[in-house]
């Protein structure tokens, strides 16, 4: 039988047999996966590759679309809508809280109270009042007008800061509140390294000890005459101002409302409670380096004398002097003034507190009524303001407070503290600028400290701030600014001395807590009446601005827990 013969008709549904050629094309021939050729009519069958399965574009990206709504929405609408459903707006407590004193301590409480995790749910209205023109404390300088203090009243100077009386390593040693304030202010402390500075000992015009700092970049022979003089206490001495240095320590010390659990905790307590002499005695330090080399750092850091303070007191002073002037970064009052503003506090400058008085206005319902007065002065310019929660947050111990039928002109009646144990001692700052340097100091040296309060007036320390150039015309070579620290006024002990083209000189009130050895503290919180507490008393044991900024967190902490208990 013949092949079969087929035939494809477009349009058709089916092949046509045809039973020879006529009228019929021939039979196709086989599959080639070659290209067609040039005679031939139109291709046949055509076998592609495998293709893969396509969605369309569109419809896949429609999808994706729906699906992250979706997504977000189930992560949004709960966030969103909690406030509503877990604390609604009228139901949140609310509490007026002043704080008295916007140094360290009072501006801590203010931030810690804004943005401590345990109060989320408790709205807090905070006022804060300073009596000084500005937010700081006692380190903040400036004119009644609240400008700045400029070398030579010229803008173009660097004003006069907190760094320049105390030191340029102050936010360094204070590790604790450059911390926090990087996190609140959320930027970073830069810090560089000064390098070694020369420190002389003087009795009067007699230098008795020369010393550099910090200590491992002390000259050989510099050291070498130490160890000559004074053995193996110079080793000693250095461990001393090592144990001194609580930054670390302070990074890690946990919110407990206890002074002694605070000291406790930084590893220090014993020197708390210890004489200075007799932990130097333990320490095989030696009286004449006692004298020759601790008492000066002593008085400069805390205005008393080595046989008054405490073992810590001394520990510190002499790792204040070791890294006073190491590093140099940040500015403390700068810092302070910015944080005080982000954490929208009602600020009162210039306003004094003289009254705080605890009433009943309801059963079991206890406010505190806070009289306050202009502090220039001025008739007919006091007011009361109602608060549920006080904070005095500064060394104010001369405001009347009244509980109940107690009316007691301070705080230590109150505190069950003894006057002497919590007072302070002002100091004398001037700064002045000269051509030349003094003489008859070395002008090699950075910094003078006196064996004992130099003449009548009580200097305590001079020292070299830092060279400036001078704009006003008269004079094109470089001017010197130096700083003293005195117990009274120094001005016209200095001009016999020194060449003095500019000055400028001020006290600062409460200066220094007086450090004695005790056995017991008080607590933070007034033991008559809940709802005030006082910072300054962890300066019983020792006074820093990481201990104010770390009472004022503490303080803050337990009114928190005192109001979200119930």
């Amino acid at each position: 039988m013949a092949p079969s013969q087929y035939r494809y008709t477009s349009g058709q549904d089916n092949w046509n047999p045809g039973a020879g050629s006529a009228g019929y094309a021939a039979m196709p021939p086989p599959y080639s996966r070659l290209p067609p050729s040039a005679s031939e009519r139109a291709p046949l069958l055509a076998k592609s590759g495998a293709e893969g399965v396509h969605f369309p574009v569109r419809g896949r990206t429609a999808r994706l679309v729906i699906l992250t709504t979706a997504f977000l929405a189930m992560i949004w609408c709960p966030v969103y809508f909690w406030r509503f459903i877990a604390v609604p707006p009228d139901s949140v407590p609310t509490y007026s809280v002043a704080i008295i004193g916007a140094g360290p301590a009072g501006v801590a409480a203010a931030q810690h109270i804004r943005t401590s995790p345990a109060a989320r749910y408790v709205r807090f209205n905070i006022t804060l009042y300073e009596s000084k023109h500005i937010v700081g404390g006692a380190l903040a300088l400036h004119h009644t007008n609240e400008s700045s203090i400029f070398p030579k009243e010229d803008p173009m100077q660097d004003p006069i800061t907190a760094e320049d009386i105390a030191g340029t390593s102050l936010m360094w040693d204070n590790a604790l509140f450059t911390r926090d304030s990087e996190k609140v202010l959320k930027d970073e402390v830069g810090f560089i390294d000064m390098g070694p500075e020369q420190i002389g000992y003087y009795k009067n015009t007699m230098k008795t000890a020369s010393t550099t700092h910090p200590y491992e970049k002390m000259p050989m022979m510099t050291w070498l005459q130490l160890l000559w003089t004074y053995g193996s206490s110079v080793w000693q001495g250095n461990k001393l101002a090592q144990d001194g240095n609580l930054r670390k320590a302070m990074l890690k010390v946990p919110l407990v409302p206890d002074v002694e659990g605070i000291f406790n905790s930084l590893g220090v307590l014993k020197a708390v409670k210890q004489k200075a002499r007799d932990m130097l005695r333990d320490r095989q330090i030696s009286d004449r380096y006692a004298i020759d080399i601790l008492e000066p750092q002593v008085q400069r850091a805390c205005g008393q004398r080595l046989d008054q303070v405490t073992g810590l007191t001394a520990m510190m002073a002499a790792s204040r002097q070791e890294s006073a002037n190491v590093y140099q970064g940040g500015n403390l009052i700068e810092r302070l003034q910015r944080i005080a503003h982000k954490v929208s506090a009602d600020i009162r400058t210039s306003r004094r507190v003289t009254g705080i008085k605890h009433v009943e206005i309801a059963d079991d319902r206890f406010v505190w009524l806070v009289r306050h007065e202009s502090a220039g002065g001025g008739i007919g310019n006091s007011s009361v303001e109602v608060f549920d929660k006080v904070i005095v947050a500064a060394l104010n111990i001369g405001i009347q407070l009244e509980t109940g039928n107690q009316r007691i002109l301070d705080l230590t009646k109150h505190y069950n503290i003894r006057p002497m144990d919590i007072r302070s001692s002002p100091t004398q700052v001037t700064f002045f600028t000269s051509q030349v340097k003094l003489s008859p100091w070395n002008h090699d040296e950075d910094q003078v400290l006196f064996l004992e309060a130099w003449r009548a007036a009580g200097m305590r320390e001079l020292a070299l701030v830092r060279e400036i150039m001078p704009n006003d015309g008269d004079n094109s070579g470089v001017e010197y600014l130096y700083r003293a620290l005195s117990r009274l006024p120094v001005l016209e002990e200095l001009r016999s001395h020194a060449q003095i083209t500019w000055s400028y000189q001020t006290t600062i009130e409460n200066a220094y807590p007086l450090l004695f050895p005790r056995q017991h503290f008080p607590s933070f919180e007034l033991p008559a009446a809940n709802g005030l507490w006082w910072t300054s008393v962890i300066q019983q044991a020792g006074s820093s601005v990481d201990l104010n900024w770390l009472a004022g967190k503490i303080v803050a902490q337990d009114l928190i827990r005192e109001v979200t208990k119930g």
